[in-house]
């Protein structure tokens, strides 16, 4: 119990205050504050509400981006994603890139995915654009694909997306001309908030649901398949993060499911090594010693802690 200690001032010299006759402080009674107390600030947003996360395009995405699309690129042919909200492609483009010979293509076609949010839907921020290739590499003899990969949605880390930017060359210079991809657009901020949101995994749960799996492998001998078999857990073995989680998603009949997954090392001690792991797709060279790395990958949804996948091998394929 805390204890609070009340000073009175009950003489004048305790106060700053300008001293009265007694007729005036006997006529001023004190006041008291009868107002109700202030209301408390409204509790933060919840996030990560409802799990998978959707998303569902604007219904007015593709007439949209088809206006945008017409402003820079007026013979443009397009296929659609209605779940996606983005182009599967587009050709014809023709968008002009002002790319000397020795100027960086990646970041010419990155000037002009920056200056078109609309048509693009990319934040560039989001996507790496960070290699280097000369404008000449373009030729009038054929044409040229930049493959360009997500980094994150926000500040989430992502699987999947892609674009593939394809470049051309005619009298008049180096054109964008065509577009395929497999991504999502920008999100809003609320989306962002909501997939920051998400728990990470558990450890306790990945470990419990790790037990409880066979974790399958193939065997070979001098690279010939001799057959298949299953490891289950034993004392001694390890799970380790495998870098940071990151979200994947797929397509639904109106829009887009999002999950968050998380990879995690399963590492097998030389004590429980067996002849036929160490001549198995589980075996791998450890690129930090001259020892052999034995285990799988395993995947889990982050936040249910679901054992979705695992994989023998860590870092390498065996033959």
């Amino acid at each position: 119990m805390k204890r609070i200690l009340l000073i009175f001032c009950l003489i004048p010299a305790c106060s700053d205050a300008p001293q009265q006759n007694d007729k005036t402080a006997d006529a001023a009674p004190p006041q008291v504050d009868s107002s109700p107390p202030e209301p408390d600030a409204p509790p933060a947003p919840l996030t990560c509400l409802s799990y998978p996360l959707s998303y569902t395009p604007s219904p007015t995405a593709e007439a949209d981006f088809t206006t945008a699309l017409s402003a820079i690129s007026s013979h443009s042919s397009i296929s659609w994603s209605d779940p996606r909200g983005t182009p599967k492609y587009v050709i014809g483009m023709d968008i002009p890139l002002s790319c000397a010979d020795s100027d960086n293509l990646y970041e010419k076609l990155e000037d002009v995915v920056t200056a078109n949010p609309d048509v693009f839907k990319m934040n560039t921020s989001e996507w790496d654009f960070s290699s280097n290739a000369p404008c000449s590499i373009v030729n009038s003899s054929s044409s040229r694909t930049l493959t360009i990969g997500r980094k994150t949605i926000g500040t989430q880390d992502v699987r999947r997306d892609t674009v593939a930017l394809i470049s051309r060359r005619n009298a008049g210079g180096v054109y964008l001309s065509a577009m395929t991809g497999t991504y999502l657009p920008t999100f809003s901020d609320d989306l962002n908030q909501d997939l920051e949101g998400c728990a990470d995994l558990d450890m306790t749960v990945a470990e419990t649901n790790a037990v409880a799996a066979s974790h399958n492998y193939a065997t070979f001998y001098q690279c010939q398949a001799t057959g298949t078999g299953s490891y289950a857990m034993q004392p001694g073995d390890t799970l380790s993060l495998a870098g940071p989680p990151a979200w994947s998603w797929h397509e639904t009949a109106t829009g887009i499911e999002l999950t968050k997954t998380q990879d995690v090392h399963l590492v097998i001690p030389e004590s429980n090594h067996t002849p036929e792991l160490l001549s198995s797709t589980a075996n791998c060279p450890d690129p930090n010693s001259n020892d052999r790395l034995v285990g799988f990958v395993l995947r889990y949804d982050a936040v249910t802690g679901q054992l979705l996948s695992s994989t023998a091998g860590i870092g390498c394929i065996v033959c």
